[in-house]
């Protein structure tokens, strides 16, 4: 538009002049006639002297009357040539604007930030036509009433003549009024014009928006259902169950082991249990029912019992065996990326979930089958009692593969780990007697520092949320078995080793545990389904 108004390049004659000529001609012709007219009068008036002047007036204007001819011919050529420069130029200006709107084009992405400013403007500019709507109306209940009086005062005009320009003045001032309140309202009618273009403007933007968003809307919901639903965990809550879970473990293992033994027993083969030793520190068995005899027994068998629980139950998932390392990947990615390792997991979680369900139920077996004929636990226990452990254990193994399947859902990471660290929020416990126990799942003493993590024996872990920081923080207490406890045991095992029937293998040696047997059934189910994760 600018390139439109623009002034006319030097040298370049305007078109208009050739007008301005053409216009000089008519003039020159409307004097002629003038000329003859007066000549005429000028004859009958005046002598020969005045009409001899007049016809030397004449050829001297039929001279110019001729080079004005010449001249309006010269501009309308100059005219002619204008008209095709012009031409030329407006097809310039033309591919110029065409630039110009392709530019426009990509400065439309720009002004769509402008969107919520007009937006703002809009509902500012409806709130303003509505106050002017408002006096609109105002005025013309004023004119209604100004018109009534006027009416009024038109029937006692006779009664009333005085009073005429006074209410002749009134009634302009109203009229005035109304007029300006009509041009507001034009002005008011013409914003809303613009507005409503505007706002449909807008209005096509956003459908625009609105399409595009479906589209990923859709294709969101189909990697959707490629995952499990993943939830947050509430921590304190989930924190509080799994510390009740093993209050309650302790306590089932306690009843049924943590009272006195037949003497039978006593004097029975417990090699096969000491070959089960996974602690750091082995924990000495006294073949006696002695109070430091039942602790080491309910502390070895609680031990055991959550280390199969930690390795066949707290899985990712059930689809993989537990050495095949995807859980240790999974950690580390946690680590390192929380949002990659959600989403894996979730991934997992949402593969072949029948073929996982049914391996969900059979670690539940295996683990108590690994527990009663690994771990060797079935020499305390005589059938009726065995039974009814199968049961309890049963029962337990399942609640925490209940509460295992809501954190495998969670988006925090929790990972359990048998390491030994101090932590003042979160102290460890110590295994203590069984009338020690207290029924809730806060204690009121925790376990003293020692100054030695390789003195204390950690028999349940803590519970870890994974994180992006240097160390993960514990949620959990844990529970560990004292130096104290495990000299008293050790010596009362020295004094009885002379005379008891078997000798206890010395703490220090490494034993190997016999690998868990896994029936055909599981076996195809487990290569099945997980053959991309081992």
């Amino acid at each position: 538009m600018n390139a439109m108004n623009a002034e006319p390049k030097p040298g370049r004659t305007r078109t208009d002049s050739g007008i301005e000529a053409i216009g000089s001609v008519s003039e020159t012709l409307a004097n002629a006639r003038n000329f003859c007219t007066a000549v005429s009068s000028f004859t009958s008036e005046t002598g020969f002297q005045a009409i001899n002047n007049l016809f030397e007036v004449i050829p001297q204007q039929e001279a110019v009357i001729r080079q004005r001819d010449e001249n309006v011919q010269e501009l309308n050529s100059k005219l002619s040539s204008q008209q095709n420069a012009h031409e030329i130029y407006s097809k310039k200006l033309l591919l110029e604007f065409e630039h110009r709107y392709d530019e426009w084009k990509e400065d439309k992405d720009e002004l769509q930030s402008d969107i919520q400013e007009l937006e703002t403007t809009r509902e500012e500019q409806d709130t303003e036509i509505k106050k002017l709507g408002q006096q609109l109306r105002d005025c013309e209940v004023k004119l209604a009433d100004y018109e009534k009086e006027h009416t009024q005062m038109t029937k006692r005009l006779k009664e009333k003549d005085q009073q005429f320009v006074a209410i002749e003045a009134r009634l302009q001032k109203s009229r005035d009024e109304a007029n300006d309140c009509k041009k507001e309202l034009k002005k008011s009618l013409d914003k809303v014009a613009a507005l409503e273009k505007s706002l449909g403007d807008e209005e096509n933007d956003h459908r625009i928006l609105k399409e595009e968003a479906t589209t990923v809307k859709e294709r969101l919901k189909e990697f959707v259902q490629f995952s499990v639903k993943i939830k947050e965990l509430d921590l304190p809550v989930v924190s509080a169950q799994l510390e009740a879970l093993w209050v309650s473990a302790i306590k089932t293992i306690e009843k049924f082991f943590g009272g006195n033994l037949s003497e039978p027993l006593l004097q029975s083969d417990w090699s096969a249990l000491h070959d089960n030793s996974v602690f750091k520190n082995q924990i000495p068995l006294p073949q006696s029912n002695s109070d430091i005899a039942k602790k080491m027994r309910v502390a070895t068998i609680v031990g055991m019992f959550a280390r199969l629980i930690d390795k066949f139950i707290f899985q990712p998932t059930y689809l993989s065996t537990e050495d095949s390392g995807l859980r240790e990947v999974l950690r580390r990615q946690a680590m390192a990326e929380p949002k990659k390792e959600r989403y894996t997991r979730g991934i997992l979680l949402a593969t072949l979930p029948k073929d996982q369900d049914e391996i969900s139920k059979d670690v539940i077996l295996y683990t108590v089958e690994d527990m009663l004929e690994n771990v060797k636990v079935r020499v305390f226990l005589n059938p009726d009692a065995l039974e009814a452990f199968k049961k309890a254990l049963e029962s337990l193994v399942a609640q925490f593969q209940e509460q295992w399947k809501t954190i495998q859902r969670g988006r925090q990471k929790l990972e359990l780990s048998f390491s030994y660290s101090i932590n003042i929020k979160h102290p460890w416990y110590v295994l203590d007697a069984p009338a020690r126990i207290p029924e809730g799942v806060k204690r009121s003493g925790a376990h003293p520092f020692t100054g030695k993590a390789e003195d204390d024996t950690v028999v349940i872990p803590r519970v870890y949320l994974m994180g992006t920081g240097p160390q993960p923080d514990p949620i959990t207490h844990g529970y560990v078995i004292g130096k104290a406890q495990l000299d008293a045991a050790a010596e009362e095992v020295r004094k009885d080793s002379s005379n008891g029937p078997f000798v206890q293998e010395s703490s220090n040696r490494n034993r190997n545990r016999p690998a868990r047997t896994i029936t055909g059934d599981m076996t195809a189910r487990r290569n099945n389904g997980s053959r991309f994760l081992d």
